[in-house]
C-alpha cells in the first residue's frame, strides 16, 4: 500500500497552505535466486521487478491545470555485484525515471528523464526488462528497452488529450552536446475499453567511436482484455543501432491471467537478424500473492539463440525465485 503524505506541513513552513497538493512515497524491493543452466545459482536484486524508492507529487494549479512531479531511484537490496541493473553502481537518484509535468486540457507536457513511449506503448504481461534475467520481452525487442535504456533522458514528451480513446504522443530527446545520443518518436495510442493499441515510431543518432550512427525503431503492439485473461501482441522491425548492423524482425506475444491468489503470465518472442537463423524464447511464471504488498515468485525461460544476436546468457534454460514487498 501507497503510504500518501498531504504536504500541509512543508506548505505551512512556507507560509502556504494548499489541501490540493500531495506527495507520495512509495517503493519495491525485490530479490531473488537466478540460474541458467550454464551458470552459478546467484542471488540478484532487480528479478522480477526493478527495487525502487520513488518520490511523486501533484498540485492543482487551478484553471483544469495540474502540475506534477516523479523521481523513481532503481538500486540493488542485495548489494551483490550481481543486480538485475546495468551495473552496480547504476544508483543515481532518478535513474528509474525523473521529471516535472503540466497537464491540462490541452493535453500534458513532461520534461526529464521520463520512460520512452516506445518503451510505454510495447504492451507485456510483465514489465519489458524483467521476468527472466536475459530472456525479458527487452532481449526480444530493441535494445532500447532494456534497463536505463527505458528512459529517455533530456527528454521533452507532449501527449494530446485522448478523442474517443486516440490520442498523439510526441518525444524529443536533446544530446546537448558533441558524442551524446539524441533521439525522437512519433506515437499514437488507442485506448477504450478492453482494447489498447498503439503504433509507435523512434529514430535515434547514436554517438558511436566519435560518429553519429542513424537508427529506426517501427512497432505496432496490441493487447486485449478478455475478462478471465488479457492477451497481447507486439510486432517491430529494428534496423540496428550501428552502422552496418542488420535489420531485426521480432514478435512478441504474451498472456496474464489471475490464478488462485496470484497471477500467472506466459511469453513468446522469435526475432531474425536479416542473414541469420531465427531465435526463440519461452517464457512462463506466476506470482503468488501473500498479500496486497508482499508476494513470492517463479519463473522459467527457454531461449534457442543460435545467432547470438539478443541474448547473452551461457546456457539455454533459466529459472528464478524470489520475494517482492511493496509500501
Amino acid at each position: 500500500m501507497k503510504k500518501t503524505i498531504v504536504a500541509l506541513a512543508a506548505l505551512a513552513a512556507m507560509g502556504v497552505a494548499s489541501a490540493q497538493s500531495s506527495v507520495t512515497l512509495s517503493g519495491t524491493l525485490d530479490a531473488g535466486l537466478s540460474k541458467n543452466s550454464g551458470g552459478e545459482l546467484q542471488l540478484m536484486g532487480s528479478v522480477a521487478e526493478r527495487s525502487n524508492v520513488t518520490a511523486s507529487g501533484t498540485e492543482d494549479l487551478g484553471g483544469g491545470l495540474k502540475a506534477a512531479f516523479y523521481v523513481s531511484t532503481a538500486f540493488d537490496p542485495t548489494g551483490s555485484e550481481n543486480s538485475g541493473l546495468v551495473s552496480n553502481n547504476d544508483t543515481a537518484i532518478g535513474n528509474n525515471g525523473a521529471y516535472l509535468r503540466v497537464s491540462g486540457g490541452f493535453g500534458s507536457l513532461t520534461l526529464g528523464n521520463p520512460e520512452k513511449i516506445l518503451s510505454v506503448n510495447t504492451l507485456t504481461p510483465v514489465t519489458i526488462d524483467r521476468g527472466v534475467i536475459g530472456m525479458t520481452a527487452a532481449n526480444v525487442l530493441s535494445a532500447n528497452l532494456s534497463n536505463n535504456n527505458r528512459f529517455s533522458a533530456n527528454s521533452v514528451q507532449y501527449v494530446s488529450p485522448s478523442i474517443s480513446g486516440l490520442s498523439l504522443q510526441l518525444e524529443a530527446a536533446l544530446s546537448e552536446k558533441d558524442n551524446v545520443d539524441s533521439g525522437s518518436a512519433v506515437g499514437v495510442q488507442y485506448a477504450n475499453g478492453p482494447v489498447n493499441a498503439a503504433v509507435t515510431y523512434y529514430k535515434s543518432t547514436a554517438a558511436v567511436a566519435n560518429a553519429d550512427a542513424q537508427y529506426e525503431v517501427v512497432q505496432v503492439s496490441g493487447a486485449y482484455n478478455l475478462g478471465p485473461a488479457k492477451v497481447f501482441l507486439n510486432y517491430q522491425e529494428d534496423d540496428g543501432a550501428v552502422a552496418g548492423t542488420k535489420k531485426v524482425k521480432a514478435v512478441l506475444a504474451g498472456v496474464k491471467a489471475p490464478v488462485g491468489p496470484g497471477n500467472f503470465w506466459a511469453q513468446y518472442g522469435s526475432s531474425k537478424q536479416d542473414g541469420s537463423d531465427r531465435n526463440n524464447v519461452v517464457t512462463l511464471g506466476y506470482s503468488y500473492s501473500l498479500s496486497k504488498r508482499t508476494s513470492l515468485y517463479t519463473a522459467f525461460g527457454y531461449v534457442n539463440d543460435p545467432a547470438k544476436v539478443s541474448y547473452s546468457l551461457s546456457g539455454k534454460n533459466a529459472y528464478n525465485f524470489g520475494v517482492q514487498h511493496s509500501f
